[in-house]
């Protein structure tokens, strides 16, 4: 599928299965959120993991919106958490590589 064919969805391989999944792009904060986690923000470490609280003040959202936004993610497979940090997943990656040099953007 092309990104012509529809703006909003992707199909993506499953890794232990021959057949395809689609998953819905995020919009608004979630896509914000996605972005910050894949490393399009400046508040990652060498692991490549962002904090809750360092992409509270990047991207200066409420709390519970991202803790939301971040909930979503996590259910849909797009971020996965680590302790207190959350990290992009292969199927995050397909919709939004992820940036090794944040301060390029």
């Amino acid at each position: 599928m092309s990104l012509t064919d529809s703006p909003n969805k992707f199909d993506l391989p499953l890794q232990q299965e021959e057949r395809e999944i689609e998953i819905e792009v995020p919009r608004g904060n979630d896509l914000a959120v996605l972005e910050a986690v894949a490393g399009k923000a400046s508040s990652i470490d060498e692991s490549g993991a962002v904090s809750f609280q360092g992409m509270r003040r990047k991207l200066g959202l409420h709390q519970e919106t991202l803790s939301r936004a971040l909930r979503r993610l996590e259910k849909d497979g797009l971020i996965q958490k680590f302790n207190h940090d959350y990290k992009i997943s292969q199927n995050g990656e397909r919709i939004i590589p992820s940036d090794t040099n944040a301060s390029e953007i």
